[in-house]
């Protein structure tokens, strides 16, 4: 007797997208909204593009779900980094200033 194999994020591309979907719904990139911007950039509309073209080019469920890590790992690694102080490294060079626009 043969059972259908039991579906995960590894064998189906649907529960997969939803764990990469999960993960950038956790700093407010959701499908259909335009995210957190930076002047004209815009994060949300650029994720979903992006997760479009990935969803066409029929990547492997496994390959999506290391997408999924890999954004879960990019995301919580600059968590982490803004909760640490900066500290300067001797190696970084000089910060160069501009002018003031006060006089």
């Amino acid at each position: 007797m043969e059972r259908d194999p039991k579906k995960t994020a590894q064998s189906e591309p649907g529960p997969a997208w939803e764990l990469v979907w999960k993960e950038l719904r956790a700093v407010g990139i959701a499908p259909g909204q335009p995210g957190p911007s930076e002047g004209t950039i815009y994060f949300g509309q650029n994720a979903e593009r992006a997760i479009e073209g990935l969803q066409e080019s029929k990547l492997p469920p496994g390959d999506v779900a290391n997408i999924g890590l890999l954004l879960q790992a990019a995301i919580q690694a600059a968590e982490l980094r803004a909760r640490q102080p900066l500290r300067p490294t001797s190696s970084s060079p000089p910060r160069k200033r501009g002018k003031s626009h006060l006089g």
